[in-house]
C-alpha cells in the first residue's frame, strides 16, 4: 500500500538549506579543515536524495519513470565495476554518482510536489535572489570571506563558498529570473494595468535584487559572469513583442544603464580594474601560444587529448574505458587541472564521459535536452528557455553543473520549471481547443 502525503513544504525547506550548508562546508574547505564539518554537505545530499526516493515511491510511479530505477542500478553497478578494475575509491565515486543522480530525481520530485505547492519554484528563486547575492555582498563589505585562489590580482571573490563556478551558475539563473520580472514590469503596465507594482510600474525591490546580483557576479569576476550580463540584455531584444514594447525596453535599458554603469564602476572601481588586468594578462599569455579557444575555455580544451590518448588507446581495455568509464577517483585522484591524463577537465560532457562512460553521458544529455526540445512546441516560456540554455551551455563550456551539488540543483529547478509550465500550457491549449469545437 502506497502512502500519500503532501511533500511540497518539506522539499522547499530542504532546498532552502542549500546555500547555508554550502557556506558552512565552504568555510571548512577554504581553511583546509578536517572532521565532521566537511561531511555535512555529503550528509545533506544523501538525506535529500533518500527523501526524494521516498517521494517518488509514495506516489503513483509512472511507467515513463521506470528507466530511472534501471539507470540508478546501472550507475551503482558501474561503481562496483570500477572498483574491481581500478581499485578506485568507492566513497568518492559514489559521491559523484549521487551528484549526477540528484538533479534527475529532483526534477521528478518537483513535478510531483508542484501538485500540492504550485508556487514552490517561484518561492525558492525569490528567496535565493536575496540569500545568494547578500551572502557575497555583506561579507565583502565586512572584509571577511575568501578570494578565488587561482585568479590573479585578487580579481575573484567567493565569500564563504568553496566552488565559485557553481555559485556563478546560480547567480546567472537568478539574474535572468529577476531580469524577466523587470521586463514584465514594462510590458504589464499597458497589457494589464491592475498588475502594476511600484512606481510607474517598476518594482524597486526587484531592481535592488538585480543590482545586488550584478555586484555578486562582478565580485566573482569570471569572464562568463560579465559576458552573461550582456547576453541576457541582448537576448530580450529578440523576444517576440510589438515594436512599442521593444522601444520601451531599449529606453529602460538606457535609463538604467546611463546612471547604473558609472555608479557600479565607481563603487567597484578596484575590482573591475583587477578583472580587466587578469583578462588582459590571460589573453596575452594564452592567445599567442595556444590560440583564442584556450583563452576562452581557460585551457580546458588542452586537457582532453591527453585523457583520450592515455585511457582509450589500449585495445579492448580502451574500448571498455570508453563504454563504462573509469571513475572519478581514477581519472582525477587529486583534482588537478594540468594538461595531463589525470586532469579534471571541467567540461561536463568530457568529465562525465571519462568518469561514467559513453552510455551514461548519452542518457544524461538526452534526458536534459528532451525537456527543452518538447518545450519548443509551446509558445512563450521565454525566460525558462533562456535559463535552460544558459545553464546547459555553461555545463558544456565551463563544467561544474551536471555533477556538481549546488549548480546541479539549480539546473534541476529550472528544468522542472520548464517541464511543469510546458505541461500546463499544453493542457490549457487542449482545453481551449476542446471548448472551441
Amino acid at each position: 500500500m502506497k502512502l500519500s502525503f503532501k511533500t511540497g513544504y518539506i522539499l522547499y525547506d530542504l532546498l532552502l538549506l542549500m546555500p547555508f550548508v554550502d557556506m558552512i562546508t565552504g568555510y571548512a574547505f577554504n581553511l583546509n579543515m578536517n572532521g565532521i564539518i566537511t561531511y555535512i554537505g555529503q550528509g545533506y545530499r544523501i538525506f535529500i536524495f533518500l527523501y526524494m526516493v521516498c517521494t517518488l515511491y509514495c506516489h503513483k510511479f509512472s511507467k515513463k519513470q521506470l528507466w530511472l530505477i534501471i539507470f540508478t542500478i546501472f550507475l551503482f553497478l558501474l561503481n562496483l565495476i570500477q572498483y574491481i578494475r581500478f581499485n578506485g575509491s568507492v566513497i568518492e565515486n559514489f559521491s559523484y554518482t549521487l551528484k549526477l543522480l540528484l538533479p534527475v530525481y529532483l526534477i521528478y520530485s518537483l513535478s510531483i510536489t508542484s501538485r500540492y505547492d504550485k508556487d514552490i519554484i517561484n518561492r525558492l528563486l525569490n528567496v535565493y535572489s536575496w540569500i545568494y547575492p547578500l551572502s557575497l555582498v555583506i561579507p565583502k563589505i565586512l572584509g571577511i570571506g575568501f578570494y578565488i585562489s587561482n585568479y590573479a590580482f585578487e580579481s575573484g571573490y567567493k565569500g564563504f563558498y568553496y566552488a565559485n563556478n557553481e555559485l556563478n551558475v546560480i547567480l546567472m539563473v537568478l539574474f535572468v529570473y529577476n531580469f524577466q520580472k523587470l521586463y514584465d514590469n514594462i510590458i504589464v503596465r499597458e497589457k494589464n494595468p491592475k498588475d502594476i507594482h511600484g512606481i510607474n510600474g517598476i518594482d524597486f525591490t526587484n531592481l535592488l535584487k538585480l543590482f545586488l546580483i550584478i555586484f555578486a557576479l562582478l565580485f566573482i569576476g569570471s569572464k562568463t559572469s560579465i559576458l552573461s550580463l550582456f547576453i541576457v540584455c541582448l537576448a530580450y531584444l529578440f523576444k517576440y513583442e510589438g515594436l512599442k514594447y521593444k522601444l520601451k525596453y531599449i529606453l529602460l535599458l538606457i535609463c538604467l544603464g546611463l546612471p547604473g554603469i558609472p555608479f557600479i564602476g565607481f563603487i567597484l572601481n578596484s575590482q573591475i580594474n583587477n578583472i580587466i588586468s587578469r583578462i588582459i594578462y590571460s589573453y596575452n599569455r594564452y592567445v599567442e601560444t595556444e590560440g583564442f579557444l584556450s583563452f576562452l575555455l581557460s585551457r580546458r580544451n588542452l586537457r582532453i587529448k591527453p585523457g583520450f590518448d592515455f585511457w582509450y588507446s589500449d585495445g579492448y581495455k580502451g574500448v571498455l574505458n570508453f563504454i563504462l568509464g573509469i571513475g572519478k577517483s581514477t581519472k582525477c585522484p587529486n583534482d588537478g587541472i594540468s594538461a595531463n591524463q589525470f586532469a579534471l577537465i571541467e567540461l561536463d560532457f568530457f568529465d562525465c564521459l571519462f568518469w561514467f562512460g559513453i552510455v551514461t553521458v548519452c542518457i544524461i544529455i538526452v534526458f536534459y535536452l528532451s525537456f527543452f526540445i518538447k518545450s519548443l512546441k509551446v509558445k512563450d516560456l521565454f525566460m525558462e528557455k533562456v535559463m535552460f540554455l544558459f545553464v546547459f551551455s555553461f555545463s558544456m563550456i565551463a563544467g561544474h553543473v551536471m555533477m556538481s551539488a549546488n549548480s546541479g540543483t539549480i539546473f534541476a529547478i529550472i528544468t522542472a520549471d520548464l517541464f511543469i509550465k510546458s505541461c500546463n500550457k499544453r493542457a490549457e491549449n487542449i482545453k481551449e481547443n476542446a471548448e472551441s469545437i
